[in-house]
């Protein structure tokens, strides 16, 4: 296996989702890695079903990391069985990008989000 960082072409990532309006959090960490010839891309628009993976197979250049910064935007549901569903949806999508090759980075900035219906899920 080969070690990204080492590679001579730039690291290109995808920063999932696109939060950057209010946070200044993505651009601040986008900043600091292009200074380590890293390339981050965020996704156009959102895309309903499996929207990781399909913002990933319509780059125009191979995604080699998927980072996910928070989960509230893919997991969603006003009631158990509705956030089980997109849970699983997700779940499904995270296995898609996997199979497509790309690597997946989850920065944990909280264990559980501050409004969840559904902590143990």
């Amino acid at each position: 296996m080969t070690n990204l960082l080492f590679q001579k072409k730039p690291l290109r990532v995808l920063m999932v989702p696109d939060y950057r309006n209010g946070n200044p959090y993505q651009t601040l960490l986008k900043n600091a890695l292009q200074d380590c010839v890293v390339d981050v891309h965020f996704p156009n628009g959102y895309r309903r079903v499996f929207p990781l993976y399909r913002a990933i197979k319509s780059s125009e250049k191979p995604i080699h990391v998927l980072h996910i910064n928070w989960l509230e935007a893919y997991l969603r549901g006003r009631n158990k069985l509705l956030y089980v569903v997109y849970a699983l949806k997700f779940l499904l999508d995270l296995l898609l990008v996997r199979l497509a090759g790309t690597k997946i980075v989850w920065t944990i900035h909280d264990q559980l989000e501050h409004e969840s219906l559904c902590p143990n899920i």
